[in-house]
């Protein structure tokens, strides 16, 4: 039994299957000597962001930004989902938020690279093994930030870039904005964007590559008001943390680009606890509702599709929302002026 509603054996057959064939894969890549197993799932049918390829693979597997909505962390998310992957209603096709931030990415992206000096490498969808155990969850970040020394990444970075981090003083009286942005910064600008930096600024880089995520707030409709937040926003941690693990990255920088008002650079670094404990509620989202819902929808068993709807709300979603929070929280801000 599952709540009030008994499990086929059939299905009980299905994840025991599954349970077997992580078993086995974790096994062989024992046997290999490890490594990350990365598929670029894009090699192989295409998927540069955006195209016609990309979405179709995006629809047979769950995706990073989607991971919040699978976890249940805002009312609704979970049923919507389910319902676009089983099949029952059609794939979300975006919103003016979403025009607003595809629109704008690409000056955020310009933006990013000017201010801190990295380079950014671009990289399709990928799945972490491409394997039936692992290869139903994917991702796509906004780029690869290619592997910038610690030493580089210091102080020293506000010398060496083209743009400093935002100094306080500066903002105060508006001498650093351009000439075209004076009169919307003057007195519009939230005490922690002008005061953060004056005591100097967070990481920019860790070991290795790492993972650049962009977004661009549409602030209900008012973009030109928006400002960087004092902290991370904590409800994209389940995407940046998925990211991290399936392009196996120890850090990732959360880029919130306002435009007339600035923007701000949250670094992050994998927590593989967090992503064991939230990697369990997505497995259990997609094997025991998605994919048995999914096999009944498609063989015309209406009936039994709707005995697959997930709860609306788990327990596991208020521990990962106050663990998000505590991530978002620490995680060190540097905040740049804006840009002409």
């Amino acid at each position: 039994m599952r709540g009030n509603r008994r499990v086929k054996a059939a299905t009980e057959a299905f994840r025991r299957s599954f349970a077997e064939a992580a078993v086995a894969a974790l096994a062989a890549q024992q046997r290999s000597g490890g490594g990350n197993g990365a598929s670029d799932v894009a090699a192989a049918e295409g998927g540069e962001q955006r195209s016609a390829e990309w979405f179709k693979l995006r629809e047979r597997r769950l995706t990073a930004s989607a991971f919040s909505k699978a976890l249940g962390l805002f009312s609704g998310d979970r049923h919507q989902l389910w319902e676009e992957k089983v099949g029952l209603v059609q794939p979300f096709a975006g919103n003016a938020a979403t025009e607003w931030g595809t629109a704008a990415e690409p000056r955020a992206l310009a933006t990013y690279q000017a201010v801190t000096g990295q380079r950014i490498a671009s990289c399709m969808f990928q799945v972490k093994h491409d394997d039936p155990v692992h290869g139903w969850l994917g991702a796509s970040p906004d780029g690869l930030i290619e592997s910038l020394t610690l030493e580089a990444a210091g102080p020293s970075l506000a010398a060496s870039s083209s743009a400093a981090p935002w100094d306080a003083a500066e903002a105060a009286d508006g001498s650093s904005a351009a000439p075209w942005d004076l009169a919307a910064a003057a007195g519009s600008l939230p005490p922690h964007v002008t005061a953060a930096v004056a005591a100097g600024h967070g990481p920019l880089a860790g070991p290795g590559r790492g993972i650049l995520e962009i977004k661009c707030p549409h602030n209900k409709g008012q973009p030109e008001l928006a400002v960087p937040p004092q902290h991370a926003t904590w409800y994209y941690m389940p995407q940046v943390q998925g990211l991290m693990d399936i392009f196996d990255c120890e850090w990732a920088n959360l880029y919130i680009w306002t435009g007339r008002r600035g923007s701000a650079v949250y670094h992050i670094r994998r927590d593989r606890a967090y992503w064991a404990r939230l990697w369990s509620v997505l497995a259990d989202f997609w094997w025991n509702h998605v994919v048995p819902a999914r096999q009944e929808f498609q063989a015309g068993r209406w009936e039994e599709v709707e005995s697959y709807r997930p709860p609306m709300t788990i327990p596991e979603a208020e521990e990962l929302r106050a663990w998000s929070k505590r991530m978002a929280l620490a995680a060190p801000a540097t905040f740049f002026k804006p840009q002409p």
